[in-house]
């Protein structure tokens, strides 16, 4: 059997590259060990798990456990990691309020720590808050800070993270030029990394980029290859993501039964995994096809 460190060191790799299956697997390994520090981070990591697959109430419950059992241990550093893991689910829920309390406390923790690139993290986190606020300044600006942290430490998984975050916010404020230099960065240095999930998104970032400016075909391309990314991760939240932005590609070329199709496949996710939201915004779309289409009976249903 091996040590905690052992399995410890492996499980954060793979929760560093967001390797699902291996993290379960590792899991595992640690409730074999029985220790309330082994128990704590099996916690986090099927935590951590549950986050990345959209399902926001189970990974609270996770990661809340984890950190009543590395307090009884008193492992900071792992207080602080679980800490800011609360504020990225209260930031997946949409109270941002709360998750901007957790992101502070959590900076406190890292910089009490002397943990130079936990600070740059979380730094980035809440530049994330900033970006989903509007308040694009702020977010650009703690987003250059957490870049300069992560150079300084040499964490080049962060550095992708956070130069695909500035291509997000130039891409909503329309400088797509700008957007889709710092995707292609972002890209290349989330495959070196071998980080599949990152090569999702970034990929999807990027067919949402040429969606917005027509170019129709490297859409659906870029788009496409984040669907299959995100299928072979299982992370349905996602999925019906990207399912509904290429309905939105179909849609635009006049494509309503590609588009249709799509849609109620994204439809159906989001159902399953209770996001009111996206319910609402692909039922909402469903209608406006049958509007296109003169299926008014069907379009006011």
């Amino acid at each position: 059997m091996r040590t905690y460190e052992e399995v410890g060191a492996d499980i954060r790799q793979a929760m560093r590259v967001s390797d699902t299956k291996t993290i379960l697997s590792l899991a595992s390994e640690l409730d074999e060990l029985a220790t309330p520090q082994a128990s704590a981070l099996a916690l986090r990591a099927r935590g951590l798990t549950h986050a990345l697959r959209g399902e926001f109430t189970k990974a609270l419950e996770h990661f809340q456990e984890a950190l009543q059992l590395f307090e009884s241990v008193n492992d900071r550093i792992e207080i602080a990691t679980v800490t800011g893991n609360i504020g990225n689910v209260y930031s997946g829920y949409g109270d941002y309020k709360a998750a901007r309390e957790y992101y502070k406390r959590t900076v406190e923790l890292f910089e009490t720590l002397g943990d130079r690139g936990g600070v740059a993290h979380i730094t980035g986190n809440i530049g994330n808050v900033d970006y989903i606020t509007g308040n694009y300044a702020d977010a650009l600006d703690n987003y250059q800070s957490a870049l300069s942290g992560f150079h300084e430490v040499g964490d080049r998984s962060g550095i992708a993270r956070v130069t695909g975050n500035v291509g997000i916010v130039y891409s909503i404020i329309g400088k797509y030029e700008e957007a889709l230099s710092f995707y292609s960065r972002a890209l290349e240095l989330h495959e070196e990394l071998g980080d599949r999930i990152g090569v999702a998104f970034v990929n999807g970032n990027i067919g949402s980029v040429h969606t917005n400016t027509g170019n129709y075909p490297e859409a659906l391309a870029f788009l496409s290859r984040a669907l299959l990314y995100h299928e072979e991760l299982g992370n349905g939240g996602s999925m019906a993501v990207v399912l509904g932005n290429i309905g939105n590609v179909h849609r635009s070329i006049g494509d309503y039964p590609v588009a249709l199709s799509h849609y109620r496949r994204a439809l159906q996710l989001h159902e399953d995994l209770g996001e009111r939201s996206g319910v609402a915004r692909m039922v909402g779309n469903v209608g406006a096809i049958h509007m296109n289409t003169g299926d008014y009976s069907d379009a006011m249903n």
